[in-house]
């Protein structure tokens, strides 16, 4: 997917870990900010349409993750990107268990975190 190329490279490319207390420092000043807890997780996009869902991985490559894709039945039609992670015992784990869940997404708590709308209802917000 084109769509999901070009936003890395052209947004969340941009995107900085930062502390709060550095924010003054590290960013222009700004009336507000938008901000976001980084899991340590894999970059995917969800794609609804009529209610179902796709899972695409930083390569445009279709995921198989059934929790993820089921949980969002009966939304509108958007593209989200977002992080894909593993929880265990209710707290994010590493990025490198996210490859071993993804292989076996049945017996593992997979989540997706959304932090941007592309598209929805066909329009960019």
């Amino acid at each position: 997917m084109d769509l999901i190329k070009q936003y890395k490279d052209k947004i969340a490319s941009r995107y900085i870990p930062i502390a709060s207390d550095a924010i003054g420092m590290k960013t222009i000043e700004s009336e507000y900010y938008y901000c976001s807890i980084k899991h340590d997780g894999y970059f995917g996009v969800l794609v609804i349409t009529n209610g179902l869902s796709q899972l695409y991985n930083k390569s445009g490559k279709l995921l198989a993750c059934p929790s993820i894709t089921s949980s969002s039945i009966g939304l509108k039609n958007a593209i989200l990107a977002g992080e894909i992670c593993v929880f265990k015992d209710n707290k994010s784990t590493s990025h490198a268990e996210v490859a071993r869940a993804i292989a076996n997404p049945e017996k593992q708590d997979l989540r997706f975190g959304v932090f941007d709308i592309l598209e929805i209802d066909g329009n960019a917000p």
